[in-house]
């Protein structure tokens, strides 16, 4: 579908192209955030969600042809479990690989599961 609509918009990684408001390139009326866009940023749900508070803000202001906000990448740390008993915690000056990862994202978890309830 991409390559034959929107061949001009993507990249040579097949990701499309988007601008500081994450816009597609020659539409600007189409936005796009998330893991199939060109930012050069960790692919992860966190970013998504980033991205798609940008998105939305723009579709709004957009829509009130007001001027559209740059997306700004929020860099944080990241927990990520390697099976039960290892795991990597990676922030902006350090990395962490082993068990306390592997400890720290359980409960973090169980935290996150507890406020659902």
């Amino acid at each position: 579908f991409m390559t034959k609509n929107f061949k001009l918009s993507l990249d040579e990684r097949n990701q499309i192209i988007v601008n500081d408001y994450l816009q597609v390139l020659g539409q600007n009326n189409i936005f796009c955030a998330g893991d199939i866009n060109n930012l050069k940023i960790e692919k992860t749900a966190q970013s998504a969600i980033n991205q798609a508070k940008t998105m939305c803000k723009n579709l709004i202001l957009a829509s009130r042809d007001k001027p559209l906000i740059s997306h700004k990448h929020k860099v944080r740390g990241m927990i990520i479990s390697l099976g039960k008993s290892d795991g990597i915690i990676e922030t902006k000056k350090l990395v962490i690989t082993g068990k306390i990862p592997a400890i720290a994202k359980y409960i973090l978890e169980r935290i996150e599961m507890w406020r659902l309830e």
